[in-house]
C-alpha cells in the first residue's frame, strides 16, 4: 500500500513537471529552434484577459488605451483561484488575447478550438474565424454552444494576434475550459483522426466485452459479477462518446450541448459505484451490504441532480470530488486487506483498479486547474486497463469451473 501510495505520488509530481507553458505574458513562447512542424501545440498559459468586455482586434490595437485585467491561466476558469488573476463572477463575458510569430516552417498555419464554456467567437488579427453558440450580452441572444473546429488562420503577415471572445450566463466555469491546439493545418487533421480512431477502437472493444458479458449473466443469473462487469463497461462506453475527440458529435450532429454534460455527469456518478459494486461481487466478505449502502448513498443525492438545472449539478461538482476521494479510499483499503490475506486475483485487482482510479484522480485536479497537463485521456486509458484485467479475471474464474467440471467428470468415468 505505501509502495502504491508513492507510486500515486510520484505520478502526480511527473504530472505537474510536464506543466506546459506555451504562452507566456500574451506571448507565444516557443522558440525556432525548439518548434517541431510536425506536432501540434497546446496553447497554454498567460493569455491577456479583460473581464466585462466583448472586444474585436480593432478595440486591441496600439492606439487604443484599454487596460487589462491582467494575465488569465489558460486552461482554466476565470473564476478559479488559481487563474492568475483575481477569481471574477461565475457567470459574464469577457475578452482573452495572445499573440503568435507563426514559425516559417508551417505553410498551412491553424488552429483547432476545443471544449470553451460555454460560447464564443475567435478572431485571427481582423479576420472572424470561427464562432460555436451565441456570444453575446443580451440574454435573449446568447446561446451556449459546444463543438470542435479546426480553422485556417491567416499567414500573409507571419504574425498573428489571436482575440477570443466569451460568454458564460448558465454554468459556474465560464473561460477557456480545454486549451486551443496550434499547429500545421494538415498535422492538426492527422492527429484528430489518429486519436478518433483509437477511440473508436476503445468503444468498439469495450462494447464486445459489455455484450459478451451480459450474454453470460443473461445464461447463469447466478453469476453477477458478469452483469456488473457489464454495467461498467457500459458506463465506460458511454462516458467515451463525450471525451477526447467525442464521437457524439458524429452519432448525433444536431444533439444539444446540454446532453453531452448530462452524460459527463450522469456516468461519472454511477462510475465509482459500479467499480465497488464489482469488487464486491468478488470479496462479498470484505465489502459488505450494509458498509456499501453507507459509501454510496451519497449517490443517491448526485444523482436525483440529474432532474436539476446543468448549473445546480456543476455546483455540487467539490462535493462530489470529495465523496469520490472518500469512496476511492475504501475500495483500496479493501482490495489491499485482500491482497494481505492473499485472495484470488487480489494483486491484478488491486493494480488494475488502482490505476483507474488514478487516472481519474488525475483528470479532476486537471479538471480543477491545478496543472495543465496535456494528458487528457488518463481516464479512458486507465478504463482500458481495468477491463482487460477484469476480462482476464472472468476468464479465469470461469476456466477453474470448467477444469472443476472435467475433473468431476472423469472421476465419474
Amino acid at each position: 500500500m505505501v509502495l502504491y501510495l508513492i507510486f500515486c505520488i510520484g505520478i502526480i509530481s511527473w504530472l505537474v513537471s510536464i506543466d506546459v507553458q506555451n504562452v507566456s505574458q500574451g506571448e507565444w513562447n516557443v522558440t525556432e529552434a525548439d518548434f517541431n512542424p510536425e506536432k501540434s501545440y497546446p496553447l497554454t498559459g498567460e493569455w491577456e484577459f479583460y473581464w466585462d468586455k466583448l472586444l474585436e482586434p480593432q478595440d486591441l490595437s496600439e492606439d487604443t488605451l484599454l487596460t487589462m485585467d491582467g494575465y488569465s491561466k489558460v486552461p482554466g476558469s476565470w473564476s478559479d483561484k488559481q487563474a492568475g488573476i483575481k477569481p471574477f463572477p461565475t457567470h459574464g463575458v469577457a475578452t482573452y488575447k495572445m499573440h503568435i510569430k507563426i514559425p516559417p516552417e508551417i505553410e498551412d498555419p491553424a488552429i483547432k478550438i476545443k471544449r470553451v464554456s460555454r460560447s464564443v467567437s475567435v478572431y485571427a488579427n481582423d479576420e472572424f474565424i470561427a464562432e460555436v453558440g451565441k456570444v453575446s450580452t443580451d440574454m435573449q441572444v446568447y446561446q451556449a454552444g459546444y463543438a470542435i473546429l479546426i480553422k485556417d488562420l491567416p499567414k500573409e503577415t507571419g504574425e498573428i494576434d489571436l482575440v477570443v471572445q466569451i460568454a458564460d450566463f448558465d454554468y459556474p466555469r465560464g473561460g477557456i475550459r480545454e486549451s486551443f491546439l496550434f499547429g500545421s493545418k494538415s498535422v492538426l487533421e492527422r492527429e484528430e483522426m489518429t486519436l478518433l480512431f483509437i477511440q473508436l477502437i476503445f468503444i468498439g472493444s469495450v462494447l464486445i466485452f459489455a455484450i459478451y458479458y451480459l450474454i453470460l449473466f443473461f445464461l447463469n443469473s447466478k453469476n453477477l459479477t458478469a452483469l456488473f462487469f457489464s454495467i461498467l463497461c457500459l458506463n465506460s462506453v458511454t462516458r467515451a462518446l463525450i471525451w477526447g475527440e467525442a464521437p457524439i458529435r458524429f452519432v448525433l450532429p444536431n444533439a444539444s450541448v446540454d446532453l453531452g454534460i448530462l452524460i459527463n455527469y450522469l456516468t461519472g456518478y454511477l462510475l465509482i459505484p459500479s467499480i465497488i459494486i464489482f469488487a464486491a461481487s468478488i470479496y462479498p466478505n470484505l465489502f459488505t451490504k450494509k458498509r456499501i449502502a453507507i459509501i454510496l448513498a451519497p449517490n443517491i443525492f448526485f444523482l436525483v441532480l440529474l432532474f436539476s438545472p446543468i448549473e445546480t449539478m456543476a455546483s455540487f461538482s467539490d462535493l462530489f470530488y470529495v465523496v469520490v476521494v472518500a469512496q476511492m479510499i475504501y475500495l483500496m483499503t479493501g482490495l489491499f486487506k485482500a491482497m494481505v490475506i492473499r485472495l484470488d486475483h487480489s494483486a491484478v485487482l488491486f493494480f488494475s483498479i488502482g490505476l483507474m482510479l488514478l487516472g481519474i484522480f488525475v483528470d479532476i485536479i486537471n479538471y480543477k486547474s491545478f496543472i495543465n497537463s496535456y494528458i487528457t485521456y488518463a481516464t479512458p486509458i486507465s478504463n482500458l486497463a481495468i477491463i482487460i484485467a477484469m476480462s482476464f479475471i472472468q476468464s479465469k474464474q470461469q476456466a477453474d469451473e470448467h477444469m472443476k467440471l472435467v475433473v468431476y467428470n472423469e472421476q465419474l468415468i
